[in-house]
């Protein structure tokens, strides 16, 4: 029988203990192309790599050392010697005596010691002080006030007087209260519990998320940066739940988030006595929309593509989808889980991060998605806002409706990156400290095209004499 002279990416991706995906990405460095576990590698560079993970190490011979040990000769026991006793000596002296601590071993006759009596002091009687008397003060009388008498007072029988009813009062439970007088007077009392609200119930984009809402598990919105996602999330999020603040929970995907962080896993018990299985956010949400059964919860997760979601969302991928909601299904731990129909999930994500095209098809199929794409109406709103003079403004719109016609999508960058603008030294330190160095990397194989974005901002923004 021949003997395969290849090694397969599973089998050695188990032997050196490595994600896969990472294994595959090291043969990728090597210049071989493999895309699937199931591809095979040479045994030359499946050794080369077992090489760089797990070195052989050089063997040293070492001598041995013979040790040998010394006969020990028996220590002679030191000769005890007891001490005398020793007697504290105590004597209760006066006030004015010193006290004189003597200590003498015992059986020894102590002297007493002389004790010296103190010289008595002269007393300095005090003088007599002058007794000043106190000059007597005129009495004021008071007026007499006119006493009513009770007896000519007319007498009002209680029988005789008419019955007004008294209109009912309609009693509210304590927690609506506090919510009307807090928001009537713009107190922090309620506010506390009530997330932000900027948008109103005609915006475009929140209608068109109600509209989604029935037919998908949730919302993506995709765009690039700075095109105020996350933003808008929390916004959506807050008019869909009435800004309850209990109804909603923002959490963010990364390169290190997993499925244990996620739905459920093992942490450390308070006592540091072994782990204990604890819900996450997911089961954790799934509970409060049980609580909250005819009202929308909300999950955001911020940059949903960092991360890779079909391995987060483990088995609940495809039971938060809307047909399969209510169905139970079991965890890895073996606990039985239910997704709620009222779990609403928005996500935001990138579409340049590498990470996309590791999205799973099976959680890409159950999200609809809005585009957030750069917006010079936006931008003109918040440079407004800033009070930014007219001429600024519309040199600001030029230069980025100039990036939005460039072929190069990575150089199209958000509105949201003008926020702070108010004057041409804010142009200046967002050009020197961020926009360069996005460009940069935008055009990072064509030098050209990014001394052309350069020369652009330069004609638009002449530096400005210091």
């Amino acid at each position: 029988m021949a003997v395969s002279s290849k090694v397969r990416i599973y089998d050695l991706a188990k032997e050196l203990k490595l994600d896969t995906k990472r294994l595959i990405e090291e043969v990728r460095r090597e210049g071989v192309d493999v895309s699937v576990p199931s591809n095979h590698v040479s045994k030359e560079l499946a050794e080369k790599i077992r090489n760089k993970y797990f070195p052989k190490k050089e063997t040293t011979v070492k001598r041995a050392v013979k040790v040998v040990k010394r006969a020990t000769l028996p220590t002679p026991e030191a000769p005890v010697v007891e001490e005398p006793a020793i007697k504290r000596a105590v004597r209760v002296l006066r006030p004015t005596e010193r006290a004189v601590k003597v200590l003498r071993p015992t059986g020894l006759p102590s002297p007493e010691a002389p004790v010296a009596e103190a010289p008595e002091m002269p007393v300095a009687e005090t003088p007599e002080l002058p007794v000043v008397e106190a000059p007597e003060l005129p009495v004021v009388e008071a007026p007499e006030l006119p006493v009513a008498d009770a007896l000519t007072a007319p007498v009002v029988d209680a029988s005789e007087a008419p019955l007004t009813e008294s209109p009912a009062v309609e009693t509210k439970p304590e927690v609506s209260l506090t919510r009307e007088v807090a928001d009537e007077s713009n107190g922090d009392q309620y506010e506390d519990h009530l997330l932000p609200l900027s948008i109103d119930a005609a915006d475009d984009i929140l209608i068109t998320i109600r509209q989604l809402v029935p037919d998908y598990a949730g919302v993506i919105l995709t765009g690039p940066p700075g095109t105020s996602k996350t933003w808008y999330a929390r916004q959506i999020a807050a008019a869909l739940t009435d800004r309850d603040r209990s109804r909603v929970r923002f959490v963010q995907f990364h390169q290190s988030y997993q499925y244990e962080d996620f739905v459920e896993g093992f942490v450390p018990r308070e006592d540091g006595n072994g782990f204990q299985l604890r819900p996450k956010h997911l089961l954790e949400m799934c509970e409060v929309s049980r609580r909250y059964e005819d009202q929308t919860c909300v999950i955001i997760i911020d940059e949903l593509s960092r991360s890779d979601p079909g391995r987060v969302f483990g088995e609940a991928l495809t039971y938060i989808e809307p047909t399969q909601r209510e169905i139970e299904f079991y965890l890895a731990s073996g606990n039985p889980v239910k997704i709620p129909r009222n779990l609403f999930f928005l996500a935001t994500m990138n579409p340049l991060d590498r990470g996309v095209d590791e999205v799973d098809a099976a959680l890409d199929r159950r999200f609809a998605k809005i585009a957030m794409e750069p917006s010079a109406e936006r931008l003109v709103a918040l440079l407004g806002q800033n009070g930014v003079d007219e001429q600024l403004k519309n040199l600001v719109v030029r230069f980025f409706r100039f990036l939005l016609t460039n072929q190069n999508e990575r150089c199209r960058v958000g509105h949201a990156y003008f926020r702070a603008i108010r004057s041409q030294a804010d142009l200046q330190r967002l050009w020197d400290h961020q926009l360069r160095f996005h460009m940069a990397k935008a055009f990072k194989l064509d030098s050209e095209s990014y001394r052309n974005i350069e020369r652009e901002w330069n004609r638009t923004f002449p530096a400005q004499p210091k």
